[in-house]
């Protein structure tokens, strides 16, 4: 446990139409969930914010998270943190890390 919230991998399982008309499931992987009592936080940890045809694969995860719950990116890099046009906050490691209220951002 960190800062009181229960920590786990998370393995995210859809169900997903392939061009034949067939459904399949598909699992994908959200690095952390961070979770206390109702709250759940889902974190995707990376080196640089995904640019170019690179970008809808590294928010694949976390877009596919059912729910309202926050999704965040955690990069690796020094930014100033900001809510990206799909809800996710985009924060630095260190002000992750650091702020001991960056999940509530």
């Amino acid at each position: 446990m960190t800062r009181g919230y229960r920590v786990d991998v998370g393995f995210l399982e859809q169900k997903k139409k392939k061009k034949e008309g067939k459904y399949v499931y598909v699992q994908s992987e959200v690095d952390f969930i961070a979770r206390m009592s109702s709250k759940e936080y889902y974190i995707q940890i990376m080196d640089e914010i995904p640019a170019g045809k690179h970008l809808n694969n590294e928010y694949d995860a976390l877009l596919s998270v059912p729910g309202s719950f926050k999704k965040i990116m955690v990069i690796n890099k020094l930014i100033m943190y900001y809510t990206n046009e799909m809800g996710i906050l985009v924060i630095s490691l260190e002000d992750f890390l650091l702020n001991k209220d960056s999940l509530k951002l």
